[in-house]
Order: C-alpha cells, then structure tokens, then sequence
C-alpha cells in the first residue's frame, strides 16, 4: 500500500502548492538541543526534520539563487522557499545538513572566515559559557571595562548574571573587533574560563565547510570575516570584511561565491554599496518579511525561525506567507 499512500500524499501536495500565496527565505542558526540559548539561535533537531518534511510536502524548497531569479524577473512562484543558515555552526554539516539531503531540501550557508584553519568561537558564545552556562561559578562582582567607560557589576545569583550577559552584550556588539576582544580576554581572565573552545559551539573549520560544500544542494555563502556590525565600522573596514570573506571562501572551494549575508542583518546605504563592488550579486537581510517580486537582489528580506516559532512552525510560516 505504500506506493500508493506516496501518490495520493504527493497529488495532495502538489494541490496544497498550488494554492500557496507569497514566497520567503527562511533564516535558521544552528540544529542542536542546548542547555543554555540565550539567543534563541537553535531548533532541536525532531523539530528540524518536520519543518522539512512540512516543507517538501506543501511549498517549493528552491535554492536561493533561483528564488532570486524568479523574484528578479517579477515572478516569484507561489509557496517558493529558499532556506539559509547563518553563522557556520558545527551543528549545520552533523545536525542540519543529513536532514536537508534526506528530504531534498537546498540550502545556503553564510559563514565567517576569521580563524577557519581551526576550532574557532563566537565571543558571543564565549560571554555566555562564562556568564550563563549551567553550574557556571564566577566571582560575586565583577569590575570590567566597556566602551562607555568602567562598570561594577554584581553576579551573585542567575538574574544578577542575565542582566550583567544582557549589558555586555549591547555595550560590545557594534564594537570594533579589538574592543570587543578586549572586553571578552577580560571576563575570561575574571573568571578563570580557559581558551578552550566549546565543542558544542564551535564553527566549522576549513575541512568541513568543504566538505558541506560537496553535497547535493548545499551552496556556501559569506558572512564576512569577523562577524562585525558592518554599518558601524569605518568604511574601508566594511570593504575589508566583505571582500576578503568571499577571497578566502573562492580559494578554499575554488569555486565562486556570490551570495552574502549581513552580519547581525545590519547594513546601511555603504555597506550594500560595498557589497556591490565586491561582486556579489544576493545579499541577505533579516529584515523580516515575504519575497516580493522584483525585490532588491542585495537587500533581501528573510523570516528567521526562532525556538518560539519551531512547535508552531506550519501555522507560523502559513500565515506569514498568507496561505
């Protein structure tokens, strides 16, 4: 009875597209089950793998660049899906990437390619293995330097720590990436946290973002070299971060690359200039709304789905898209 259990699911399916409205780029982070995620930047992996079964039988997974295309040219098919992480988690070639090819879905990656010949950590991820990780033991005070001056914090108790985790963070995102260093290499010398990546929170390095590569449907994109909030850098440091990513991500896949996401989805009239002159021809925002046709290619908007959104995700996506 399977075969034709599989036919009627799939002339369903194709109704059900036939009728979709609106088209979207989804933003995913990591696929992983965490015991701290402050951010809010994973779905566990049972609930990825039925956002892509949902996906596969009611809309239209595409790749980007052909979502892209059809938006360019006016038409945008009704219920396209392009998906894309940000970030270049560990977790985006072991969780995300076997659940993609099991159900056919492409998918885009934007990595960063600071330190990529190694195990390499996001600061944010730093600051909350320090501040907020479970049976984490700090100092009752903490005393630390911030752009707009020296602070005294208490972190004694949980709600001491989230508030201090929630000051820092804001104090130090659009920061340089010296100054924002700095304040990092101080809470770890406070808290005596050692170097040590977490294996859990770890980027992909050079060997598996190749190997990423490889698979069917899997495109590599940049997402500069440090992760800086570009629109509050000097411009020439825009340039830099936007050219030498996809410099280093052609050398390492001796392919091109022509797609790039913003950092934090911050841009500004220079930095999508900046972005043009570097040749890339989709850039990606996370301006949170539908594709419409003739959308700017380097001002895309995308959906990011969110631990909020993941038990409600078909509901969610279907009247985002107006279905």
């Amino acid at each position: 009875a399977r075969g034709p259990e599989r036919s009627a699911r799939h002339q369903a399916a194709g109704l059900a597209r036939q009728h979709a409205a609106g088209a979207a780029i989804l933003l995913y982070h990591r696929v992983t089950s965490l015991e701290s995620d402050v951010h809010g930047l994973s779905i566990p992996p049972r609930e990825f793998r039925a956002h892509m079964a949902h996906l596969r039988d009611r809309y239209r997974p595409m790749p980007l660049d052909e979502l892209v295309a059809a938006a360019s040219a006016g038409h945008v098919p009704a219920g396209a899906i392009a998906v894309t992480f940000d970030d270049g988690y560990v977790d985006n070639d072991a969780g995300a990437s076997p659940i993609l090819l099991e159900f056919g879905v492409p998918a885009t990656f934007f990595v960063t390619t600071d330190r990529i010949g190694g195990d390499y950590e996001f600061w944010w991820d730093t600051l909350e293995r320090i501040l907020l990780a479970p049976g984490a033991s700090v100092p009752f005070e903490l005393r630390i330097d911030l752009p707009a001056g020296s602070q005294t914090f208490e972190t004694r108790t949980i709600e001491q720590r989230l508030a201090v985790h929630s000051t820092i963070y804001h104090a130090i995102v659009g920061c340089p990436g010296a100054a924002r260093d700095r304040v990092i290499d101080a809470l770890m010398s406070w808290s005596g946290t050692t170097a040590l990546v977490s294996p859990a929170n770890r980027r992909m390095n050079a060997e598996e973002i190749g190997a990423l590569a490889a698979r069917e449907g899997h495109t590599i994109g940049a997402h500069s070299v440090r992760h800086l909030m570009l629109p509050r850098q000097p411009l020439a440091v825009q340039r830099e971060e936007i050219e030498e990513s996809r410099r280093a991500l052609e050398t390492l896949l001796a392919r091109r690359v022509s797609a790039f996401a913003y950092p934090f989805g911050a841009y500004s009239a220079d930095t999508i200039d900046a972005v043009r002159a570097a040749s890339f021809e989709i850039a990606l925002t996370c301006d949170d709304t539908p594709v419409a046709p003739h959308a700017d290619p380097l001002r895309l908007p995308r959906l990011e789905v969110t631990p909020s959104h993941a038990a409600r995700f078909s509901d969610w996506l279907a009247t985002r898209l107006g279905v």
